[in-house]
């Protein structure tokens, strides 16, 4: 038993040449030519955007596959089929070739010939191109890792175990964390997914079992709540084994991701479910937010999100931007800076703060500019859910101030819901937001 692995599969993978077998399977395919034409344009167009930033610096990705990228992955596969059709042709080495199974850049296979076979065999590899290198591991006393099982040869018949790397460690999210329960679980739903599917041995099974009762045990989970776990998973393979059986998908009006509080998420989600809301649970302080580093962060005016700019009589305003905050700052300011003669209305529907400072003579100051960020980087789903709720928080508290017009939230599902629950009333803030001086515009 020989496993074979490709060096940095990805950033090799030698996209001219991908392009042409592309090309060529889509001449070949039973699209219209037209069709077929657009979209090898469009896939060369994409391949062309592989730009990152590092540093402050913008860099373009000049050879390779692009990490992360949708396209890599399909367009990997393609280029190593390739590489396989030239290793079938080989008429030497195919006849050794008992087995060949490849898992993404992974490969199992049952070779038959010596060790200097397999370096022959390993040397061929590595020149059916140049970008392409190939490593391989032998089978030790009849056993071989792979991937995350060991392969043993007992008796000229093969037997399974889950393998763990000897740099593994027993750590997972611990049960007293504040993490939701169901991030808690996912790692045991993981291990014993794996456990059922796999085509273990009963004594391997055994031990795996073993071990995993041991790694709850270790980060502090009771027992009762892993052999819940297991059984729940048992349930289900069972069903997926026997019948054609699906699970019913409950009926959904809206799905929110919510930062997780301990106890006040689980019995919000309770409560929404009422309503058929979904609620997911998020977590702050991962290691991207840890370990990034970037000019946005030195920077906070060039991220987007939600602000509020102050005026010198104490009314304010809340807005939203996908833009950042320094250019839609300007856009509001342009009004009150310029020497011309704007239409009031015209600025009404451009800038609420701008319309209000003008109308009241209110001071403004060009040299003093004054904004707060409160909420950055949101995403499409959340940037008007938390717009609203800003607003509302300073209705709530200081009606008199908000310049903002009245929002109808019946329009927004999660927010009218809120707004129905009695015994959930809605405060203002405890934590005031981040308070940043625009010196300069």
């Amino acid at each position: 038993m020989v496993s074979f692995d490709i060096v940095n599969l990805f950033t090799n993978v030698a996209v001219p040449d991908v392009l042409l077998s592309v090309r060529s399977r889509l001449s070949s395919s039973d699209l219209p030519d037209g069709v077929a034409g657009e979209l090898y344009t469009l896939l060369e167009l994409a391949l062309q955007q592989n730009f990152f930033k590092f540093n402050d610096k913008i860099f373009r990705q000049t050879s390779g596959l692009a990490m992360g990228c949708p396209l890599s992955p399909i367009l990997a596969e393609i280029f190593l089929a390739d590489l396989e059709l030239k290793l079938s042709n080989h008429t030497m080495f195919r006849s050794k070739i008992k087995f060949w199974r490849r898992y993404v850049d992974d490969v199992f296979s049952i070779f038959e010939g010596n060790d200097t076979d397999v370096a022959d065999f390993l040397n061929y590899l590595n020149d059916l191109h140049p970008q392409v290198k190939f490593t391989y591991e032998l089978e030790n006393q009849g056993s071989l890792p792979f991937l995350d099982i060991i392969i043993s040869n007992v008796d000229r018949k093969l037997s399974f175990e889950v393998y763990r790397k000897p740099t593994t460690t027993s750590h997972v999210i611990p049960f007293h964390s504040q993490h939701p329960i169901s991030h808690k679980l996912s790692s045991f739903n993981s291990f014993f997914f794996r456990l059922l599917r796999l085509p273990l041995s009963p004594d391997a099974f055994e031990k795996e079992l073993t071990t995993i009762h041991r790694i709850a045990f270790e980060n502090g989970y009771p027992d009762g709540v892993i052999r819940k776990v297991f059984e729940r998973c048992k349930r289900k393979v069972f069903l997926e084994r026997l019948t054609s059986l699906t699970v019913e998908k409950t009926k959904c009006n809206g799905y929110f991701s919510v930062p997780y509080i301990q106890h006040l998420s689980d019995r919000l989600k309770h409560i929404f479910s009422k309503y058929d809301l979904q609620l997911s649970s998020s977590v702050r302080g991962t290691l991207r937010s840890i370990l990034s580093t970037g000019s946005s962060r030195a920077d906070p005016f060039s991220k987007s999100g939600v602000y509020r700019l102050a005026c010198s009589c104490g009314k304010c305003y809340v807005g939203r931007t996908f833009r950042n905050f320094r250019t839609r700052y300007s856009e509001h300011v342009r009004y009150l800076k310029s020497d011309k003669s704007y239409d009031m209305d015209m600025v009404r529907a451009r800038s609420t703060f701008a319309h209000h400072v003008l109308v009241n003579k209110c001071h403004y100051n060009s040299d003093v500019k004054c904004i707060e960020v409160l909420h950055t980087n949101c995403n499409n789903s959340t940037i008007a859910q938390l717009e609203s709720l800003e607003i509302l928080s300073h209705k709530i508290a200081q009606p008199d101030r908000i310049l903002n017009d009245v929002i109808d939230f019946d329009n927004d599902i999660i927010l009218s819901k809120l707004l129905s629950i009695k015994d959930l009333p809605l405060a203002p803030r405890d934590i005031p937001p981040r308070h940043f001086h625009l010196n300069s515009i």
